[in-house]
């Protein structure tokens, strides 16, 4: 499967064929899709890690080292995504 800009670069070649302009707008789609997805994983992770860590009373909290990776995966998931849509100029802020 081709990347985005890699597509992008086919349509431009290709003078903007209507196929190939579908396969970009398609791809386009489902990394947008992922994009969402992501933020939502990133923000069920987050809240997670606030509802399980205890209170503590020096404004510190314990999490687990599972808990914490996934928060990791998943904002390293949603930034590899945000630079593919931003390498082809469609990243929304």
């Amino acid at each position: 499967m081709d990347t985005l800009m890699e597509l992008k670069k086919k349509v431009e070649l290709s003078g903007g064929s209507p196929e190939t302009v579908q396969a970009f707008r398609e791809t386009l789609t489902e990394t947008k899709k992922a994009q969402r997805q992501a933020l939502r994983d990133v923000a069920a992770a987050a809240a997670k890690l606030a509802m399980d860590a205890p209170a503590s009373e020096n404004g510190l909290v314990s999490i687990s080292l599972t808990d914490l990776n996934k928060l990791c995966e998943e904002l390293v998931t949603l930034n590899q995504i945000d630079k593919d849509l931003n390498d082809v100029g469609e990243f929304e802020d």
